[in-house]
């Protein structure tokens, strides 16, 4: 799918991959470069106090 890069360097994800992935506003990802590629990976965050007990 053909995306464009928009005005604060924002790119949006086409809905149907949102829809698949079940993403939801909010959810974060990390951004990486590899070999000339952009790749997003969703990952979980958990608060501090949560990640202690």
């Amino acid at each position: 799918m053909l995306v464009e890069l928009k005005a604060k360097s924002q790119v949006t994800i086409p809905k149907d991959i949102v829809n698949s992935m079940k993403l939801n506003q909010g959810d974060q990802f990390e951004v990486l470069e590899d070999n000339g590629k952009i790749v997003l990976v969703l990952v979980a965050v958990y608060p501090e106090h949560v990640i202690k007990n």
